[in-house]
């Protein structure tokens, strides 16, 4: 079976991104560990197995002159507005269905604005980076 990027979809509330660049432009990455190895004195070792972090943040890269860029800052700028609170954090979702892995935050917030580059290589890609609390990863 031929993997296919377009069929990756990823949702930030109401807004479906679709401007992905090339590479890996989406990121997913756990906080913490979930297992310890312990090792005592006499050589003996112990597993902890501890409740899972669920602190996750997700990358992802669009093209700068995409619309997605655009809403992602006008985003940005909102969630930053004095008095914003909770109205401008949205769920956010990247589901695979190459892989059927899915991703469910149920509150993400933007943490900073991409770096900001260029490039005479092709169209320059911004990197935008989420951060919340997962509530759902199944496993494929």
């Amino acid at each position: 079976m031929a993997y296919r990027p377009n069929a990756v979809i990823v949702t930030y509330g109401p807004y479906i991104l679709k401007g992905f660049a090339d590479g890996d432009f989406v990121t997913v990455d756990q906080e913490g560990d979930t297992a310890d190895v312990i090792k005592g004195a006499g050589g003996e070792s112990s597993i902890i197995v501890r409740d899972a972090d669920q602190v996750a943040t997700c990358e992802i890269s669009v093209f700068a002159d995409s619309l997605d860029n655009k809403i992602l800052t006008q985003l940005y700028a909102a969630q930053r507005a004095p008095g914003a609170g909770d109205s401008t954090i949205y769920p956010l979702m990247v589901k695979d269905p190459n892989t059927t892995e899915e991703e469910v935050w149920e509150k993400a917030v933007i943490t900073r604005l991409p770096t900001r580059g260029r490039s005479i290589e092709g169209v320059p890609t911004r990197a935008w980076m989420f951060k919340g609390v997962m509530v759902a990863v199944p496993l494929a």
